[in-house]
């Protein structure tokens, strides 16, 4: 399936605006690149710049909690995603 087309039909079986599905959707693939899911990227830091998986790793956590934060504010309060295009009425 198209990836428009699947956006287009979850957003209108969930009920959801697009602009925060949209938001979720990018933001829960920044989180999967941050973790031990994305083996290539972490293969490939790791290679680069000859440092243990613990020493690339411990840095990203902070990031990574805030962004969980993040997402569980867009999900539960999507009125937080909506705010610039309310601002500019789009």
């Amino acid at each position: 399936m198209d990836m428009a087309l699947a956006v287009l039909i979850f957003t209108t079986t969930l009920e959801m605006y697009p602009v925060p599905f949209g938001t979720v959707l990018v933001l829960n693939l920044c989180i999967g690149l941050c973790t031990l899911h994305a083996l290539t990227i972490l293969i490939l830091e790791i290679g680069i710049t000859k440092f243990s998986v613990s020493q690339v790793i411990k840095p990203l956590l902070p990031f990574l909690f805030i962004m969980v934060i993040v997402l569980l504010l867009i999900i539960y309060i999507p009125e937080i995603s909506m705010f610039l295009p309310r601002l500019f009425n789009l």
